[in-house]
């Protein structure tokens, strides 16, 4: 009897301790890839970066992105897509249970990040936060293979 409250209470422990790790972020980890580095690209072209930031959490919803109505990749948090493209204005779509639009304009030799969230419910949202901001962010977050 003794044993067999010993083993219950340490299968507890344990699942108690894995739960725990999973919940906070300090166990949370980007998924494999290749880590962020910045493309380069000629001063007659531009980059799109769309990530979606490493979160904590059991959170772990993919979304499918586009960019001009053509599917560039799918995005798990902790990770970034990046398409080099002529100056212009873009339309980046991203898809989980609903879906957003975000406008992105780039010039020649510019960079743009766009950030993508996707609350536990609801429709996913797409922020294009401050440059030094989104390196930071980026910087944690692996590439998705093409």
């Amino acid at each position: 009897m003794k044993r067999r409250l010993a083993a219950a209470v340490a299968r507890i422990t344990i699942t108690v301790g894995v739960l725990a790790c999973v919940m906070g972020s300090g166990c949370a980890s980007a998924p494999g890839g290749e880590p962020f580095r910045p493309e380069v690209v000629s001063s007659t072209k531009a980059v799109i970066y769309v990530y979606s930031p490493v979160r904590g959490g059991l959170a772990r919803r993919a979304v499918r992105v586009f960019m001009n109505q053509q599917p560039i990749g799918t995005l798990s948090p902790g990770q970034y897509l990046a398409r080099t493209v002529d100056a212009g204005e873009y339309l980046v779509r991203v898809e989980s249970e609903s879906s957003m639009v975000k406008a992105v304009r780039v010039l020649a030799g510019d960079a743009a990040y766009l950030a993508v969230r996707v609350p536990s419910a609801g429709k996913p949202v797409i922020e294009e936060p401050e440059s030094a901001v989104a390196r930071d962010q980026i910087a944690r977050t692996t590439r998705v293979a093409e």
